[in-house]
């Protein structure tokens, strides 16, 4: 039987949303059904998916497309009108955005080149990163995970795979997460910043034009798409923005995360320790997410999902953070199991077509960033526990705000 829409949908964001890493909403949605209409920010109304079967079956429906702008009626006019944490549905065709054969052709410019097989000889990259940053903070006391070590680690790792200078990737990536959160796009300081972010993606791609071929980093890949007539200019300068609004925070939160895991609880530490790293960083995956909620998808007909109907034009997000602990699938699923097996994976990367082309850039970063920050501070220590560590952001770029840490 299909379900009738409920009255009207309340916030999603309520007075404790930001208290903890996974908060009480998450729970109180996941014990409404798998299927549950909120307001997001600028009071949109979203669907909202928590159950695992039903997020996987949904990040997979064609039904559910990313380009709104063949959509008459979509939910607030998202897409026509700015809205808090929209910026991915307005910043030019890119992987973001689009769906079909327009998404397969972009996806298949960068697609090859951040697989895991051929970012394998990225390692020792990332590896003398790590240890150029250890060595920086080894005379401190307290640290931030985030600000301190994953952050900065993180932008050194994106510059060199995309081939840019440091501080200009840096100064990029600072302004993609604040148009990744929910302040109003109108603000001054937000279109400031998208200005600016702008100018450095159209600076990065002209500059690199006038360059000779043969690096092997992103850039060049993608300017040499242009050149082949494979992508449009425009498309190449949005591909750029892309890579860098969706690098310039989850691999932060997995890093800082999953160095607090390790501080924080015993049986985590071990299999990092014991040379398991590999299934530790997929646990920190599943247990915090480091999105929350996957990207917009817009109902491009009617359907239902677990019995309830959705409208076309109607806005659909899966709560990964959720879904990764649906106890149809993770038994335990609110406890941390580093060792956890089973058929079913965690969906915190999505899946299907548009599963995060970033992923094993994050997950090389905390294979290498983990291990090794426990090797050099073997007796640091949480200043408060994760489970008080305040959060900022509400829907996609939800990530701790400091990670305080006694190196001594």
């Amino acid at each position: 039987m299909t379900a009738e829409h409920p009255g009207a949908p309340a916030p999603l964001v309520d007075a404790n949303y930001h208290a903890r890493p996974y908060p009480d909403r998450f729970r109180e949605l996941s014990r409404s059904g798998p299927v549950r209409q909120v307001l997001a920010p600028g009071d949109i109304p979203l669907w909202v998916i928590t159950g695992h079967a039903e997020g996987r079956a949904a990040l997979s429906d064609e039904r559910l497309v990313k380009d709104p702008f063949n959509l008459p009626g979509t939910a607030a006019g998202l897409g026509r009108t700015r809205w808090p944490e929209d910026v991915t549905l307005v910043s030019g065709r890119q992987l973001l955005n689009t769906d079909g054969e327009t998404h397969a052709r972009l996806r298949g410019v960068l697609g090859p080149h951040l697989a895991t097989r051929a970012l394998m000889d990225k390692r020792p990259m990332v590896t003398a990163a790590v240890k150029v940053l250890l060595d920086r903070l080894a005379d401190e006391e307290h640290i931030d995970l985030v600000t301190d070590f994953a952050e900065p680690l993180n932008t050194v790792v994106i510059a060199r795979l995309l081939g840019v200078a440091e501080d200009a990737c840096a100064a990029a990536m600072a302004c993609c997460r604040l148009l990744l959160g929910p302040r109003h796009p109108e603000e001054p300081e937000m279109r400031s910043a998208y200005l600016e972010m702008s100018e450095a993606l159209a600076e990065f791609v002209s500059v690199r034009e006038h360059e000779d071929a043969g690096d092997d980093d992103l850039l060049s890949v993608i300017v040499g798409a242009l050149r082949a007539r494979r992508i449009r200019r425009r498309e190449a300068v949005s591909m750029v923005g892309s890579v860098l609004l969706g690098a310039s925070s989850p691999p932060v939160t997995l890093i800082a995360v999953a160095c607090a895991l390790a501080l924080c609880d015993q049986d985590f530490r071990f299999t990092v320790a014991s040379g398991s790293v590999e299934c530790a960083v997929e646990e920190a995956l599943r247990y915090q997410p480091p999105v929350s909620f996957s990207s917009w998808r817009f109902a491009r007909e009617p359907l239902e999902i677990a019995g309830t109907r959705i409208d076309r034009g109607d806005a659909v997000m899966v709560l990964l953070a959720a879904a990764n602990r649906d106890p149809r699938v993770f038994a335990g699923g609110d406890r941390i199991v580093p060792d956890r097996s089973g058929p079913a994976g965690h969906l915190s990367f999505g899946q299907g077509p548009h599963y995060c082309m970033g992923a094993a850039v994050a997950r090389l970063q905390a294979q290498v960033a983990v291990p090794a920050f426990l090797d050099r501070f073997p007796t640091a220590r949480l200043v408060r526990p994760l489970e008080e560590t305040v959060w900022e952001g509400v829907l996609g770029d939800r990530r701790p705000v400091s990670v305080e840490v006694a190196l001594r």
